[in-house]
C-alpha cells in the first residue's frame, strides 16, 4: 500500500457527514466504509462456517462504498476486502465495527442500543454545609444524567487488578462483573469487604476505568487471559468492547450487556463512570484497519513516509484531519449514548487538536449535560503546531475540558519516578506555589480559565505508586511514618479547588515493589492486595472521611476563580507550613458554619498557628478524620498545635461562644480588635536605601504581635509620584517600587495572618495621581473614553480673562482647578493639583474602582480604610461659594463637596459590588465636618454602607490646626470639651453603629506633643495610651505612639517639604514671619507622623547616611526613645503599651458591650470612664494635666474592692498600692493613669 500526502485540498474533496459502519434491522443490513483511494471493497460474511463476498458500490463523490443484503445478519461475523491503487489487497476489520470476535478477529454485526434503566437520582451532588447543591430533576425517560454531581471525587481502576487476586473473594476474577458482586468478603481469613461494597464504602462519585475497549491480542490473549497482562493502552477496535473482561465469549453480543449491566448498577448505587479512551495511538498502525483502509490518512507522517512518533510510543494519529475528527466523534458519542457514560478521559489528549476536543465536547454534551472530559495535556513532540495541541498551555482554548494537573503533584510527592521530594516528603520553598494550585490552579505556568479545568491528583496508574514514590524519596523511614506523609498528600488533594482524582490503592498504601510502569507487568505486581487493605485500613478510613468532608463542604463546587477568590483566604504558607480558610457562602444565615480551616504540616516537628478566639469543630486532626467531627475546640484567640506529619481542619461555629461556654459573644471581630496604623515609607527600612518598605514590615511582625496587634492597616503601597506620600496613585495594579513588590505584599499577607494580624489597606477612591493611565489618556481629548473619569470645565472668561469655573478652594491653599492647555479645559482637584478628582456621576469609573478592589480582597486583604471617602459627591452646581475670598478671591467651603447626599448611593453601591459580598471590613475617613449623625448615614449597623468612620473631632481640639497666631504655651486641650466629644460620640453610636477611637494617624500631630507633654514623656505617653485603649470603641495606634515619638523640631522652612506644608507657605508664607511659620509647622507638619521609626541608634544613623535625606527625615529629638533601648530598659513607654494592650484585649467585651460612664465629668483635670457589664466593673481614671489633681469617687466605688490593672505611677511601697488619698479623694500625679477591676 502506498500512502498519499493528504492534503486540505483531500479533506475537502472527500470529507464527508455520512454515517459509517452498519445499519441493522432484521430484514436487511447496510454496511458502509470510507474508502476514497481504494480501487475496490468487497465485503466477506462468515456465517455457519460458510463465506460470502459482496461486492460494494461508490455511493456517493465522497468515496463512501455501501451494501445493503437482505436477510437477518445479526452476530454475522464480516470483514472488507479492499484493492488499494498499487494493487495491494487487504482483508480489514471494520473500523466502525461495535462487536468483534475472540482477539478482534473481525467485526459482528450488532445493533447496540441503551437499556431501559433509567439514570438514577443517587448521583446527584450534594452538600451539608455552605451552598447548597441542585435540586434533581431527572425524568424516568432519560437515558442519561441530566443532574450534574456537584463535587465530583474519581478513583481510577483497572478492572483486572480490582479482583483478580486469588483471595479477592469476587466470583468473576478480573472481569467487569466482578465490579458489581454484592457481599463479597476477601477470602483466606482476611476480614475485609470487597467487590461492590467496598467501591461504594470509599465514597467516591466516579470510577474511571482504564481502557475497556478492544486492545491488541498480542498485549492479552483473550483466549488465554492470564498468558499475559497489560493495561490496554494498546487499542485495536476502538468501538468495540475488550474480551478478556467478559465473562461470557461465546456470544460476542455479551460485552455489550455485560458492560451495559455493569454501569446501570454502578449507577444505581451512586457511581458514575468514566471511560479511558485512547485515540492518540494504536498498536501496530500497518496492521490498523485505519491505514488498510485510507493508508496514511489516519496518522502522522514523516517526510519519508514513516510513522511520526511524538507519543512515544510509535505513531500518532491525525485527529486534525476531518475524517479523523469524525471518527472520533462518532466513536465517543456511541459510548456516551449507549452505555451512559459520566465521564471520559483522554490518554496522552495533547496529541489531538484543541478544535477536535472542543467539538467532542459539545457533541457528548448534547447527550449529557453534564459528562466530565478530561486528559492528559503533556506537551510532547508531535507533528502538530504547538499552538493547535490540546494542551495544558492551550487551556484558555478549551474551557470546558480538565486537565491533569501536574503541577501539584509536583510539589506534593516530587518527580515521579527518582528520588527527588515534594512538601509531604520534607521538600520545602514552595509553600506559595502550592497554595495557588490548592486555589484551583491559579497563577501556575498554565492558563486554567477556572477550577474546573484541573484534575487535582499526586499519584494515576503511570509511574511509582505514592507508596512506592515515598519509600524512594524517605527510605529507611518507618511504616507509621510513611503513612503519615501519605495521608497528608491525600488530604492537600481532596481539600482542593478542581477535581479530585484517587488512584486506586491510594487508600491503602498500595505499592507495586518499586515498578514504575507496570503496565505489562504480572498479576502479582498490579492486583488487589487485600491483606495490605486490611492491613493499613486506618489509612483507608481516613480517606473516606477526607472525602465525605470534600462532599459536604458545598464550597468545593466552586470553579469560577474570582468566586473561589472571594471565600478563599490564606493564612499561612511557609517553611513547610500552608493554611487557608474557605469563607462558607451560606454563612451564619442560613448554616451553622462561618468558615473552614486547613492546615497542612509539612514539618517532622509540630507546628504552631493563630487562630481566631471562638468555637470551632474539629473534622481532622492527627491522622483521624471525620465529618461528624472528632472533638469541639474553644479557642481563645491563640495558638493551635498541628502535629507533624498532620493536617489540621476545622469548621468555625457561626456563634463566637466564649471557651467556658457561657453565653454568644456577637462582637464582630474588628470591634474586638486593636488596630495599628503603618505609613510604610518610615516604618522599618529592610534594604538600607532611606525608605521603609514592605519587608520591613515583615520583618516587624513579631514586634507587633507581641506588642498586641491584630488588626493592621497599610497606608497606600501603590505605585505613586509620592506627590502626596502615596495617596496619588499612578497604578493601582503595580507596589510602589521603593515598598516593594507585588509579591512582597502578599507574602506580607500571608505572614500577618500566621501572625494573627488582619490587614487592611487603603483605597483611594477620590482621586489619582494625574500620572495615572486613565487621567493621561482623559486629556487627549475630549473624545476619549476617559475624558469623563474625570471632571472636566471650560473656562470662565471675564474681561477677556481665563477664569475657572467656579473660586473653589481646595484642602491645599489653592483653587480646586487647573488648566490644561491642549484642552483648554480646567480639571477639579480638591486636593494636590496633580491629584485630580474623579468623577462618580460616570457609571463606569465606579464599576473599575470595585474591581481593582476585588483584586486586592482576591490577594487576601481583610478590608479597606476608605481614604477621603465624604468627598466622592460634589455640588454639582458648581457655582460660586459664598464667604471670605482670600486675595486671590478663593473661598474654602468644603460643604461644596463632602458629605454630599449623591455620596451614599456611590457607596451603597460599593456596599453592594464588593464589601457585602466579601464580608471585608471597611473604615472611611469622613474628616471633621462629619458628625455623630452624620457618621450613622455611614456606618449604620442595620442600613449603613460601611462598618466605622474615622472622623477629626478629637485630634484638633486644642486649636492646634489653625494657630499660627498662638504661642505654644497657649496651645493646651480643654479636657472637658475633649471628654464632651467624646461622650457625644459615644451617646450617639454606641447602640447603632461601631466606632474606632486614636488620637492621631499619618495626617496630625505626634500625641505627646498635642496633648501631653514632652517633658514629662513616660508619663503622659502612658496616660494617653491607657486613655485610648479603655474608651469604648475600637483602638488605633499609630506607628511610634508605643514609643511615645513626638513632634518634629526642624530648624529651617526648607525642611517642611510636605506638599501641606509646601502649599501653605506658597499661599501664606509671605504674611508672617520665620519664626512664626516655624513654630506653628511643628505644631501642625504631617511630617512629625510620618518621620522614621526610631528602631535603634545604629538604624538612625543609616537613615542619616542618605544623601540628599529622603522626604521623611529622623526627628532627632525621638532618638533617645528608639525600640532597642526601650526594649532593654525595665520600664518604658514600650513595656507598658504592651501591659496595657494586654488588660484592654482581657476586658474588650466589658468595654464594648457594658453600660458606660463618664464620672468626675465636669472636672476639668480630670479624665474618667467606667464600664460596667453583669458583675464586672472596670474604672479609667487619668490626670490630664501636669499639674496633681484628685478624683473624687461617687458613692458605690470603694476602692478597696478594686484591683488595680494599670497604673503608670512609681509604687510607693509604703502606701500598700502605690495609690494616695486626700480627703477621701484619689491623688493623681501630673499625668498619673489608673485602670481599677472588680469582679
Amino acid at each position: 500500500m502506498t500512502a498519499l500526502n493528504y492534503t486540505i485540498d483531500f479533506d475537502k474533496k472527500y470529507a464527508t457527514q455520512d454515517w459509517l459502519g452498519t445499519r441493522y434491522n432484521p430484514e436487511a443490513t447496510e454496511f458502509r466504509l470510507w474508502a476514497p483511494t481504494a480501487q475496490k471493497v468487497e465485503l466477506i460474511i462468515y456465517r455457519g462456517g460458510d463465506k460470502c463476498i459482496y461486492p460494494m458500490q461508490v455511493i456517493n463523490e465522497y468515496g463512501v462504498y455501501s451494501t445493503k443484503i437482505s436477510g437477518d445478519f445479526l452476530r454475522a461475523e464480516y470483514v472488507f476486502l479492499i484493492c488499494h491503487a498499487d494493487g495491494t489487497e487487504v482483508s480489514t476489520v471494520d473500523p466502525y465495527a461495535k462487536a468483534v470476535t475472540v482477539n478482534g478477529e473481525r467485526g459482528v454485526v450488532a445493533d447496540p442500543r441503551p437499556t431501559d434503566v433509567p439514570w438514577p437520582q443517587a448521583l446527584v451532588g450534594g452538600s451539608l454545609v455552605g451552598m447548597a447543591a441542585p435540586s434533581p430533576s431527572v425524568s424516568a425517560d432519560k437515558a442519561v444524567s441530566s443532574v450534574p454531581v456537584t463535587i465530583p471525587v474519581i478513583y481510577e481502576l483497572h478492572v483486572r487488578d480490582f479482583s483478580i487476586a486469588e483471595n479477592s473473594g469476587m466470583e468473576n476474577k478480573g472481569k467487569f462483573l466482578a465490579l458489581i458482586e454484592k457481599g463479597c468478603r476477601a477470602a483466606g481469613g482476611v476480614d475485609q469487604i470487597t467487590g461492590l461494597d467496598y467501591l461504594k464504602s470509599l465514597g467516591v462519585t466516579h470510577i474511571q476505568l482504564m481502557p475497556i475497549a478492544d486492545f491488541s491480542s498480542e498485549s492479552v490473549d483473550e483466549s488465554n487471559i492470564k498468558a499475559k497482562y497489560n493495561w490496554g493502552y494498546d487499542p485495536q477496535n476502538y468501538n468495540a468492547i475488550e474480551g478478556s473482561y467478559v465473562a461470557d465469549l461465546s456470544d460476542p453480543l455479551s460485552r455489550i450487556r455485560e458492560l451495559q449491566t455493569v454501569i446501570d448498577i454502578l449507577h444505581e448505587n451512586g457511581l458514575g463512570v468514566i471511560m479511558d479512551v485512547v485515540y492518540n495511538h494504536v498498536y501496530k498502525p500497518a496492521d490498523h484497519p485505519f491505514e488498510q483502509t485510507v493508508p496514511g490518512y489516519y496518522f502522522r507522517l514523516n517526510q519519508d513516509g514513516s510513522f511520526h512518533a511524538g507519543t512515544g510510543v510509535g505513531n500518532e494519529t491525525a485527529s486534525e484531519r476531518w475524517m479523523m475528527r469524525k471518527y472520533m466523534i462518532d466513536s465517543i458519542t456511541y459510548w456516551v449514548r449507549t452505555f451512559k457514560l459520566d465521564g471520559l478521559r483522554f490518554d496522552l489528549m495533547g496529541t489531538h487538536d484543541y478544535g477536535t476536543m472542543n467539538e467532542i465536547l459539545l457533541a457528548v454534551r448534547a447527550i449529557n449535560p453534564h459528562i466530565i472530559v478530561l486528559g492528559e495535556g503533556w506537551n510532547m513532540p508531535m507533528a502538530l503546531p504547538e499552538d493547535l495541541r490540546a494542551t495544558q498551555r492551550n487551556a484558555s482554548k478549551m474551557p470546558g475540558i480538565a486537565f491533569f494537573n501536574d503541577n501539584i503533584r509536583q510539589l506534593i510527592k516530587g518527580g515521579s519516578d527518582d528520588a527527588s521530594s515534594g512538601f509531604v516528603s520534607g521538600a520545602f520553598g514552595a509553600e506559595v506555589q502550592l497554595l495557588n494550585n490548592i486555589r484551583g490552579g491559579q497563577n501556575i505556568a498554565e492558563p486554567y480559565v477556572s477550577a474546573g479545568q484541573v484534575i487535582q491528583y499526586v499519584a494515576a496508574h503511570d509511574n511509582l505508586t505514592l507508596w512506592d514514590k515515598l519509600s524512594k524519596s524517605r527510605p529507611g523511614e518507618s511504616e507509621d511514618t510513611r503513612c503519615k506523609r501519605q495521608n497528608l498528600a491525600n488530604a492537600i488533594v481532596l481539600l482542593a479547588f478542581g477535581t479530585a482524582f484517587i488512584h486506586a490503592g491510594q487508600e491503602f498504601c498500595r505499592t507495586k515493589g518499586g515498578d514504575c510502569n507496570s503496565y505489562k507487568s504480572s498479576d502479582a505486581v498490579n492486583q488487589f492486595d487485600w491483606e495490605r487493605v486490611a492491613k493499613f485500613s486506618n489509612v483507608g478510613l481516613y480517606l473516606r472521611e477526607l472525602i465525605k468532608i470534600r462532599r459536604s463542604i458545598g464550597e468545593f463546587a466552586l470553579t469560577d476563580f474570582k468566586k473561589i477568590n472571594h471565600i478563599f483566604k490564606t493564612i499561612v504558607a511557609k517553611n513547610g507550613l500552608i493554611g487557608y480558610k474557605i469563607l462558607l457562602n451560606a454563612g451564619c444565615e442560613q448554616g451553622e458554619f462561618s468558615a473552614l480551616y486547613v492546615f497542612h504540616n509539612g514539618r517532622e516537628e509540630a507546628a504552631e498557628v493563630f487562630l481566631a478566639e471562638g468555637m470551632y469543630k474539629v473534622l481532622v486532626r492527627d491522622q483521624k478524620a471525620s465529618v461528624d467531627g472528632l472533638a469541639d475546640l474553644a479557642v481563645g484567640g491563640g495558638a493551635v498545635k498541628i502535629e507533624p506529619l498532620s493536617s489540621l481542619v476545622l469548621l468555625k461555629l457561626c456563634r463566637d461562644d466564649a471557651a467556658d461556654g457561657e453565653g454568644a459573644d456577637k462582637l464582630p471581630w474588628f470591634a474586638k480588635a486593636v488596630g495599628y496604623e503603618i505609613f510604610p515609607y518610615s516604618f522599618y527600612d529592610s534594604n538600607s536605601d532611606g525608605y521603609g518598605d514592605l519587608n520591613g514590615v515583615r520583618a516587624k511582625l513579631p514586634y507587633l504581635q507581641e506588642l498586641g496587634i491584630n488588626l493592621l492597616w497599610l497606608t497606600p503601597i501603590y505605585d505613586s509620584p509620592l506627590v502626596d506620600s502615596g495617596y496619588d496613585i499612578r497604578c493601582h495594579d503595580k507596589i510602589a517600587e521603593k515598598l516593594g513588590t507585588m509579591e512582597d505584599f502578599k507574602q506580607l499577607l500571608i505572614e500577618a495572618h500566621q501572625h494573627g494580624i488582619r490587614v487592611i489597606v487603603d483605597l483611594v477612591l477620590n482621586h489619582t495621581s494625574d500620572e495615572h493611565i486613565w487621567f493621561k489618556e482623559a486629556i487627549k481629548s475630549k473624545d476619549n473614553p476617559y475624558h469623563n473619569y474625570y471632571y472636566f470645565f471650560d473656562p470662565v472668561y471675564k474681561d477677556g480673562k481665563r477664569y475657572p469655573p467656579c473660586n473653589w478652594k481646595g484642602f491645599f491653599s489653592e483653587s480646586a482647578f487647573t488648566y490644561v492647555p491642549g484642552l483648554d479645559q480646567y480639571y477639579l482637584h480638591i486636593f494636590d493639583k496633580k491629584m485630580p478628582d474623579l468623577n462618580y456621576t460616570n457609571p463606569a469609573v465606579l464599576r473599575d474602582m470595585a474591581a481593582m478592589a476585588q483584586r486586592y480582597i482576591d490577594m487576601g486583604v481583610d478590608g479597606f480604610r476608605l481614604d477621603a471617602i465624604s468627598h466622592l459627591s460634589k455640588d454639582l452646581s458648581f457655582s460660586d461659594s459664598v464667604g471670605e475670598a482670600d486675595e486671590h478671591g478663593l473661598v474654602y467651603d468644603p460643604s461644596r463637596f463632602s458629605n454630599r447626599p449623591k455620596l451614599f448611593d456611590y457607596l451603597k453601591k460599593f456596599k453592594e459590588l464588593v464589601f457585602a459580598p466579601n464580608q471585608i471590613f471597611t473604615i472611611g475617613e469622613v474628616g471633621g465636618g462629619c458628625s455623630p449623625e452624620d457618621a450613622l448615614k455611614y456606618a449604620d449597623r442595620d442600613d449603613g454602607c460601611i462598618n466605622m468612620v474615622f472622623n477629626f473631632d478629637t485630634c484638633w481640639e486644642n486649636g492646634a490646626f489653625w494657630s499660627i497666631d498662638k504661642t505654644d504655651a497657649e496651645i493646651k486641650p480643654n479636657v472637658v470639651n475633649l471628654k464632651r466629644l467624646f461622650r457625644r460620640w459615644y451617646e450617639a453610636c454606641h447602640d447603632r453603629a461601631w466606632m474606632p477611637v486614636y488620637w492621631l494617624n499619618h495626617d496630625h500631630p505626634r500625641v505627646v506633643s498635642q496633648y501631653g507633654n514632652v517633658d514629662r514623656r513616660f508619663e503622659s505617653a502612658t496616660m494617653l495610651a491607657t486613655v485610648l485603649l479603655f474608651l469604648y470603641g475600637t483602638p488605633f495606634i499609630y506607628q511610634g505612639e508605643e514609643l511615645g515619638l513626638s513632634n518634629v523640631t526642624y530648624d529651617s522652612l526648607a525642611d517642611f517639604t510636605d506638599v501641606g506644608d509646601v502649599n501653605f507657605l506658597r499661599s501664606e508664607g509671605n504674611k508672617y514671619g520665620e519664626k512664626e511659620l516655624i513654630r506653628f509647622l511643628r505644631r501642625k507638619t504631617r511630617l512629625s507622623a510620618r518621620a522614621p521609626i526610631p528602631w535603634s541608634k545604629k538604624m538612625i544613623e543609616d537613615w542619616k547616611k542618605h544623601a540628599p535625606l529622603p522626604v521623611y527625615k529622623p526627628n532627632s529629638r525621638d532618638f533617645a526613645f528608639n525600640e532597642a533601648e526601650q526594649e532593654a530598659s525595665a520600664v518604658s513607654i514600650l513595656k507598658y503599651f504592651k501591659a496595657a494592650i494586654g488588660v484592654r484585649r482581657a476586658h474588650t467585651k466589658l468595654i464594648i458591650s457594658g453600660m458606660t460612664e463618664w464620672p468626675a465629668f465636669e472636672d476639668e483635670r480630670i479624665f474618667a470612664v467606667r464600664h460596667q457589664l453583669d458583675s464586672e466593673d472596670l474604672l479609667m481614671v487619668a490626670n490630664f494635666t501636669g499639674e496633681e489633681a484628685y478624683f473624687e469617687p461617687v458613692p458605690d466605688i470603694n476602692f478597696s474592692e478594686y484591683d488595680i490593672l494599670l497604673n503608670n505611677c512609681p509604687r510607693d511601697e509604703a502606701a500598700g498600692r502605690g495609690i494616695k488619698f486626700c480627703d477621701g479623694k484619689l491623688n493623681l500625679p501630673p499625668y498619673a493613669v489608673y485602670v481599677f477591676y472588680k469582679e
